[in-house]
């Protein structure tokens, strides 16, 4: 019994093909760098890890060129589709829908509506389901969504300080989101530390969001009603003064909507220096660029102030923890991030830093250190492919 599962992100697709019951993984792999020239396939398949540099234009495209490497006999992976019980996706938000939902006319017709709260990411999801539904009639494809693990969120965290009349009628609140990745993160750093009760987890790509998590619970989460809250992202700005969208409104006579995509694609890190990635920003900051030391700047500066009122949050921090794909792969960001938190006696091995990049989950903090720093491979579908079996079976 096979499932797969996709992760289509505002810029890559992930996938990952499991073996049932046990959750072996088959192969796994990412499309990296959607609609950029330079963008590729990573895949693993046994112990080997390949590289392809190839054109995607978009995420049909992405899954296409997946579809063709699960099939093909050369990698012997499956013979067909038809081997594959069902389909899960990830999905950043589902509006009313928390739970597990099969993908289906009604449950698909309600998540078009409701693109608005998280505009980036949703027409990605949205593509991806029904390019599967359209290519293998067959296959039942289940979804899940990302808010479900910030649930836990106290009223105090999640509630807007705006007119009731209008949280009530509309649903306004903080949702947050990544809540696999960050749930993920937060139980592998309890494997290494059981005792780590206060735990502060990075989930840094080109979407980022950072959690407080107390006791397994999470408690606070940078992103909030849609993904565009919280740091400075690839594209996105993060927080800024709410007054800005009326003032560009008015100085460019531009409506609401415009100004929100605006502050969703073209700002952020690429608003400022012209890059979305960070591979680019560092290598070009390197170069001299000053643009981009400025987008570095910022975009670090913003983390270092969500860790520092979380720890204030959680009344002291026992871990810290780095996932996604910049979190995994920039031992510049990691650095830069916590040099910062020197004060607190945290220390960490600056020579390993530089070395771990797409290599297994380390600890990077120093015995002596009173905080630990782990740097964790985030496995995002392992979390979506144990909720959907269980709900599958139950289904069933």
């Amino acid at each position: 019994m096979k499932i797969l599962i996709l992760n289509a992100g505002s810029s890559s697709l992930k996938f990952c093909l499991y073996e049932l019951p046990s959750y072996t993984v088959i192969t796994k792999g990412v499309c990296e760098r959607i609609g950029l020239k330079d963008s590729f396939i990573f895949i693993k398949i046994g112990d080997k890890n390949i590289k392809k540099m190839t054109l995607f234009k978009n995420h049909t495209e992405a899954l296409e060129q997946i579809i063709h490497e699960l099939t093909n006999k050369n990698n012997s992976l499956i013979t067909s589709m038809t081997e594959i019980c069902f389909i899960g996706h990830m999905f950043v938000h589902g509006g009313k829908y928390f739970y597990p939902t099969i993908a289906n006319d009604e449950s698909i017709a309600y998540l078009k509506t409701a693109i608005e709260y998280a505009p980036v990411h949703m027409p990605k999801n949205i593509e991806i389901v029904l390019q599967c539904q359209k290519t293998f009639p067959d296959i039942e494809n289940i979804m899940y969504f990302d808010t479900y693990f910030h649930s836990t969120l106290p009223d105090y965290a999640y509630t807007y300080a705006i007119n009731t009349d209008y949280t009530k009628k509309y649903n306004i609140r903080k949702y947050g989101f990544h809540g696999s990745s960050h749930e993920y993160m937060s139980k592998k750093v309890l494997e290494y530390n059981k005792n780590a009760k206060k735990i502060i987890t990075c989930h840094l790509g080109n979407g980022c969001s950072i959690s407080a998590i107390k006791n397994g619970v999470c408690i606070d989460t940078s992103m909030g009603f849609t993904p565009l809250e919280g740091l400075v992202m690839g594209t996105r700005s993060g927080n800024i003064d709410p007054s800005i969208i009326a003032f560009l409104c008015n100085k460019y006579n531009k409506t609401p909507d415009y100004i929100i995509h605006m502050l969703n694609h073209q700002s952020g890190l690429l608003g400022i220096c012209g890059y979305s990635d960070l591979r680019d920003i560092e290598k070009h900051m390197m170069e001299g660029n000053a643009d981009c030391k400025l987008a570095l700047d910022v975009y670090i500066y913003s983390i270092i102030k969500y860790i520092g009122s979380y720890i204030s949050v959680l009344q002291g921090v026992d871990a810290i923890c780095f996932g996604g794909g910049v979190g995994e792969n920039s031992s510049i960001v990691r650095e830069m991030v916590l040099d910062n938190f020197a004060y607190l006696n945290l220390k960490y091995d600056k020579k390993l830093n530089k070395i771990i990049n797409r290599c297994p989950d380390r600890k990077l903090s120093t015995r002596s250190s009173k905080i630990d720093v782990y740097v964790i491979s985030t496995d995002e579908e392992i979390i979506v492919a144990k909720r959907l079996f269980d709900f599958w079976q139950k289904k069933a």
